[in-house]
């Protein structure tokens, strides 16, 4: 999974710029950035492919010491919260691999990433004290149609993230049929 940093979140974090990413598909491609999101130190991070959302709020210095794993959680959590199964959220974070920290993935999908921010301002509810996850907030930012890198036209990030799930789901299920077929034909 390719984790692309904005060029302020290296600043903040004080890292080197990280390199290009290897090509991994945008699915599993997220883009990464740090915003005061009502008075909170905040992580959001936006699929590079579908503007899926992920927000974490109340990010003090050690949650970001720990921000890719807070990161891991915060999108099981989103996942969970939209209905998808542990078991579908397994196959996703096994799918996507390691953490590899990138550059972002193109201006596409760091317009998506500023379009996400920009709803976030406009959310009348207060973000949940004491938790980083914020659930209405994902939810609200999951359901603003937008533009985003991998559809054509405007759309909703919850509902493009499902297609994109359906489709990484039935490719596992294709993946583990032609062994099922060959034993069935073999007895």
């Amino acid at each position: 999974m390719e984790l692309g940093h904005t060029i302020p979140l290296q600043k903040y974090l004080r890292m080197q710029p990280p390199p290009y990413g290897a090509g991994c598909p945008l699915f599993f491609c997220w883009e990464l950035h740090r915003i005061i999101l009502q008075s909170g130190d905040t992580l959001v991070a936006v699929n590079a492919g579908n503007r899926f959302a992920v927000v974490l709020w109340g990010m003090d210095a050690g949650a970001w010491n720990h921000y890719q794993e807070h990161f891991r959680e915060g999108l099981e959590m989103a996942m969970e919260s939209e209905g998808y199964t542990r078991e579908e959220i397994r196959i996703y974070l096994k799918r996507a691999g390691k953490f590899q920290v990138t550059k972002t993935h193109g201006r596409r999908s760091v317009a998506g990433l500023n379009q996400m921010d920009n709803c976030l301002w406009k959310i009348p509810a207060l973000v949940k004290k004491g938790q980083l996850f914020q659930p209405v907030h994902c939810h609200e930012v999951n359901r603003e149609r937008c533009r985003m890198a991998g559809y054509e036209g405007c759309q909703y990030p919850v509902q493009c993230f499902g297609m994109d799930m359906e489709q990484m789901l039935s490719e596992q299920q294709d993946a583990q049929e032609p062994c099922h077929d060959t034993i069935l034909q073999q007895s």
